[in-house]
């Protein structure tokens, strides 16, 4: 909207500076006589959300004031991870918005990497590893469901009940497993 000067040519206002490439940029004032400009820089922004879960969590990546058109490179623990949708590039005017999957992976915490033009961000993710049963309550000699999720990919697993173990039966290639744990002869109780 139109601005208009006080009696001494002064003026004030305020403006959101819409997305654009990261670099210097020049603002022009004009009364359609006199001009004038001044300019500043966008810097580059990026998030990344959530940090934490385990595989097969949704990762979301956001950003403003990078290169424009420019391919997004990201790399989970040093290897190679595919965005969604693929072949994830900054927009037009600098953005950038795309997820990812993490990866099947053990507990702990995992380095990724987004690079893009020349920004590289580099963000830790932690994974942990969870257990969950079918039921609180159960009799001895009953099945008892145990699902875990999160432990390492292709990786026995062992299920122990106060000390009693469980033969070790391997995770799949998502470091899950679902399995039908017949209780031993335990005595009553948590």
């Amino acid at each position: 909207a139109p601005i208009n000067t006080d009696a001494g040519g002064y003026f004030s206002s305020s403006f959101e500076i819409p997305a654009l490439p990261a670099g210097s940029h020049i603002i022009k004032a004009s009364d359609g006589i006199e001009e004038a400009a001044a300019s500043f820089s966008v810097i580059h922004v990026l998030s990344m959300s959530p940090l934490n879960g385990r595989a097969g969590t949704v990762v979301e990546v956001s950003g403003s004031g990078l290169e424009a058109d420019a391919p997004v490179a990201l790399y989970f623990d040093g290897k190679p991870l595919a965005t969604t949708p693929v072949g994830a590039r900054s927009g037009e005017d600098g953005s950038l918005d795309f997820g990812f999957i993490i990866p099947p992976c053990p507990p702990g915490d995992h380095i990724i990497e987004l690079r893009t033009g020349s920004v590289n961000l580099v963000k830790t993710f932690s994974t942990a590893a969870e257990v969950s049963l079918g039921t609180d309550t159960v009799a001895v000699g009953r099945q008892l469901m145990v699902y875990t999720r999160g432990f390492a990919p292709n990786s026995p697993l062992l299920i122990s009940l106060n000390g009693i173990q469980s033969q070790a039966v391997p995770t799949d290639t998502n470091g899950s497993l679902d399995i039908a744990y017949l209780v031993p002869h335990v005595a009553d109780g948590t």
